[in-house]
């Protein structure tokens, strides 16, 4: 007699043998929702004062369990790579988030055995020169984005992005080495903040940006939620409801702290002065709150590295300075490890040689807000050094020199720029990145023999000869320009005259002579010839135009 024939199959006996003990999907589903809710509930004891906040779908993401995925992924990234895949898998992460193989220490991608170690890399020496003191007052700490950075206002709360804050006291804790509270400045500073985003594509390493003293460095654990620029602008308190590590301590003008923040698949954060600190830990090993790790005070240089991601994330900084203290970044601009982040204004501009380390600094004249372009004339920001002489024609205003420059002396700081998109009046500091003027500088025309150069790196212009009242200020617009968006033709009558003036991308390495390129254009040209890019394949392309 067939099983059929006497009743139920094996299977069908193992099945219903097991779902006797079976747990229904939607009992599953509803105990994972109360460990998430009670772990939301011990989040809200371990920081008071501090909830999500934000549109209805953020308190719906908010309840994802990001830190067991985060962890789930770290035990990914760990898993040992085939060295047969190695090669194809790295190759291919770079082509996706434009990681730099060339600039790797270790060149050989089968060395690196796995996602976390690839992510981890170390760069070759001298790929990232640090500025020094006497270019900035402050290095960027990490590659990254420029997310927001502006003054901690006087009741202690910070602008996330405009319209949401969060308190300075919530992100650093209390602080031993300020008396209790997290930062008061002396008389005459002011608190700074900074913020800088690391997408996976970027070197996940992060360097000091100032020689200063550690003295505290205090774990939160916390969330994992993403800390990308769309989630920054909805989610009030993100970077405080994070898991971060914050570093405090003192430097030459008082408080000074750098914090890794850590995000989704990013839950570990490597602390080189705390070889032991571990983060986002199942709560079993370690419990939702603020942790001190004793560390004897360190000294940390300038440039120095101090520790790293797994992959992307963010790095606030928050310290106090003079209040005359000027940041020279962007919104949106993309910075590297050791270039300026700001510098201090002086009475004068010093003269010095333009090929010199020794950087001038700013005007004492104080620039007003950013202006609407096109600039207000009636408002001019460096009346005692510049002067607009207007023409009849279109195209035939220029810029002069009110008193007389010495070669290698600055001319004027650029300040008060608005981030812009690319246009016959904006300026490429970066290689992603324009800016409008928003002062008497607009009136800049271009020459190949200019009297100036558009120092990106300490934003500021430089005069390339002596010149007296009266000369006009002109720079060479391919010396920051890669792609303009109004090509023409040159008339400025130089000896060596490139006429179509389209763009340094179209222009070959050779036709530059000695004339000053800003160091976005010199990369990029630099990324041209690795490609193989011949100087006929460059004449034709402009050619086509």
């Amino acid at each position: 007699m067939s099983s059929e024939a006497g009743g139920k199959t094996h299977g069908q006996q193992h099945h219903a043998a097991w779902s006797k003990y079976a747990i229904p999907p939607a009992v599953g589903i509803a105990w994972l929702a109360v460990l998430q809710y009670r772990h939301m509930m011990r989040r809200n004891e371990a920081q008071p004062g501090v909830r999500v906040e934000g549109p209805f779908w953020i308190y719906l993401y908010a309840m994802l369990p990001f830190r067991a995925i985060s962890r789930a992924w770290g035990w990914m990234n760990d898993l040992t790579v085939p060295e047969f895949l190695r090669g194809p898998l790295y190759r291919t992460y770079s082509s996706i988030f434009g990681c730099n193989l060339d600039e790797m220490r270790q060149e050989n991608l089968l060395e690196y055995r796995n996602l976390a170690e690839f992510f981890y890399r170390e760069l070759k020496p001298g790929a990232r020169p640090i500025a020094g003191p006497e270019r900035a007052a402050l290095v960027s700490p990490a590659d990254g984005k420029v997310l927001h950075f502006g003054k901690v206002e006087s009741d202690g709360s910070i602008e996330q992005v405009k319209g949401l804050t969060y308190s300075v006291n919530a992100l650093l804790g209390p602080s031993e080495v300020s008396g209790g509270a997290a930062a008061v400045p002396a008389p005459g500073n002011s608190l700074f903040q900074a913020v800088i985003y690391l997408a996976p594509g970027d070197y996940h390493r992060f360097h000091s940006p100032a020689d200063w003293r550690v003295g505290t460095v205090r774990h939160f654990a916390a969330e994992l939620f993403s800390v990308s620029p769309m989630l920054a602008r909805v989610l009030n308190h993100l970077f405080v409801l994070n898991e971060r590590v914050v570093m405090l301590g003192r430097w030459k003008h008082g408080f000074f702290s750098m914090i890794p923040v850590g995000a989704t698949n990013v839950g570990s954060i490597r602390i080189n002065m705390c070889p032991d600190l571990a983060t986002n830990l199942p709560e079993s090993e370690l419990p939702l709150g603020v942790y001190d790790h004793a560390v004897a005070p360190q000294d940390v240089a300038r440039g120095a590295e101090m520790g790293g991601f797994r992959l992307g994330s963010t790095v606030v900084l928050v310290f106090e300075a003079p209040s005359s203290f000027e940041f020279a970044i962007a919104e949106g601009q993309k910075l590297r490890v050791g270039e300026p982040l700001g510098r201090w204004p002086v009475a004068e501009f010093p003269s010095v040689n333009m090929h010199s380390t020794a950087v001038p600094t700013a005007d004492s004249v104080k620039l007003p807000a950013a202006y609407t372009h096109p600039f207000d004339v009636s408002k001019p920001h460096f009346p005692s050094r510049l002067r607009v002489e207007f023409g009849s024609a279109d195209f035939s205003s220029k810029l002069v020199v009110a008193a007389a420059v010495a070669q290698g002396e600055a001319i004027a700081p650029i300040r008060g720029t608005t981030q812009a998109a690319k246009a016959w009046t904006s300026v490429q500091i970066a290689k992603d990145t324009h800016i409008e003027l928003n002062s008497e500088l607009v009136y800049m025309n271009h020459s190949c023999n200019p009297s100036a150069i558009i120092d990106t790196a300490n934003m500021q212009v430089v005069a390339t000869r002596a010149l007296r009242p009266g000369d006009e200020v002109t720079f060479f617009y391919p010396s920051t320009e890669w792609d303009m968006s109004q090509p023409f033709v040159c008339w400025c009558g130089a000896e060596r005259c490139l006429r179509r003036i389209r763009g340094a991308r179209y222009i070959p390495r050779a036709e530059f002579g000695d004339l000053y390129l800003a160091p976005h254009i010199l990369d990029l040209i630099a990324e041209r010839e690795a490609s193989g890019v011949t100087d006929e394949q460059l004449r034709a392309a402009d050619a086509a135009q």
